[in-house]
């Protein structure tokens, strides 16, 4: 288990990491989105608020004060300086959270990420943006950000379910997921995928799929999170007008669990619940305790005796040692490695192999022709086939 939960969470991650404990700070870089602003498409998404999931960002001297007014237990006022009163041991990840955060000139993204890392304590950035705002400019700047501090960025699936994603205004295909995929991978740049349950029209089968389609890319880390459907939202008044089906948190924390069972143990889990500004929220009602939430996944969890693997993959040229103390030890202390290998054993303790992950080694992405021209090539398949037919017939 990981610091007494069922999934690799990352602020266990990050706390073996940095040797203390790590918190993200939420900001808001103050961008926009291309399905906003009219160059792609106007209004977002359509269950996205005016703040771009960002309803708890500010700017990254808010949210300095608002994590020493959370460690003051003596209830006081916190004084003008809070922000240099932090707790001891504390350090920092800046997550541009708003809107799309590569969706600036390069030059102004150098700015806001160089303001953020000269403030103390915070350690890295993690970057939430659109698979399809992050040209080759951009790519090179996180590049470059990639080598001298913790980097990640962060995608916004939400579903790999193109006709859901359409209905919600996303604007981007799966082709945009998948180049960048690959082009983040090939630099060394940590990726995190955002997937959302309860999308209308979607069940339990879409919800594995969109999982196992995320998995795929081998991503560092991937968050889960409920529908929230909220006021001055697009989804929300449609909700409000002709309510449509909504996950129970029953059925939310067996979809999750039933993820979380089929993700590889060596992706790191940063988000299970989200929240949703009490005042706003439509529905569901039940995602305003999400400690209750998180509590009922760890019960799931226990209920179908459901624990990680205790299988590791270690690279052949590598001291068991040494991996142990670094991936295995600092979760399970008392774990031991076996070395006995039978192979005429059903399930043998140890197997010598390789893994060969297909689509980091040898995926290419290749630029698909025109949606006219590819239309054109399937109406002239298409009469070919017909006429075949046709000839069986004379």
């Amino acid at each position: 288990m990981f610091d007494g939960l069922h999934y690799n969470s990352i602020s266990s991650y990050l706390k073996q990491q940095f040797d203390c404990k790590v918190i993200k700070l939420s900001l808001d870089a103050g961008l926009t989105c291309p399905n906003r602003d009219g160059t792609k498409g106007f209004g977002g998404c359509t269950f996205c608020s005016d703040s771009g999931s960002g309803d708890f960002a500010g700017t990254i001297e808010q949210q300095l004060a608002s994590v020493s007014r959370k460690w003051n237990r003596s209830g006081s006022s916190p004084s003008a300086d809070a922000a240099d009163k932090e707790a001891p041991d504390l350090k920092y990840i800046a997550y541009f959270q708003s809107h799309t955060n590569t969706y600036a000139p390069v030059e102004k993204l150098r700015r806001l990420w160089n303001e953020a890392l000269d403030h103390e304590n915070v350690v890295g950035l993690a970057i939430a943006t659109r698979p399809d705002c992050l040209g080759p400019e951009v790519l090179e700047l996180l590049s470059e950000y990639n080598k001298k501090t913790f980097l990640w960025v962060e995608l916004g699936l939400q579903t790999a379910n193109e006709q859901t994603a359409e209905k919600f205004n996303r604007c981007w295909k799966n082709a945009d997921f998948e180049k960048v995929s690959y082009d983040l991978s090939t630099r060394g740049i940590k990726r995190v995928t955002h997937l959302i349950l309860g999308l209308p029209g979607e069940d339990k089968e879409q919800y594995l799929s969109s999982a196992k389609y995320a998995a795929s890319f081998d991503p560092f880390g991937v968050k889960i999170h409920m529908l929230h459907l909220m006021e001055g939202t697009a989804m929300g008044d449609e909700y409000k007008s002709a309510p449509f089906p909504l996950l129970t948190q029953n059925e939310y924390v067996s979809c999750v669990c039933d993820i979380l069972e089929i993700l590889p143990q060596t992706i790191t889990v940063h988000r299970l619940t989200g929240d949703a500004p009490q005042d706003k929220l439509i529905a569901p009602d039940w995602t305003r305790n999400k400690h209750t939430v998180l509590n009922a996944i760890q019960q799931e969890f226990k209920r179908r005796g459901t624990y990680p693997k205790d299988s590791e993959i270690v690279k052949w040229d590598e001291d068991i040692d040494v991996y142990m103390e670094r991936e295995v030890w600092p979760h399970i202390p008392d774990a031991k490695a076996f070395f006995e290998e039978d192979l005429s054993k059903k399930k043998p303790v140890i197997k010598t192999g390789a893994e060969i992950p297909f689509t980091r080694y040898f995926y290419k992405y290749q630029i698909p022709e025109a949606s006219e021209v590819l239309e054109s090539k399937f109406i002239s398949l298409e009469h070919s086939v017909t006429n075949r037919v046709a000839k069986l017939f004379e």
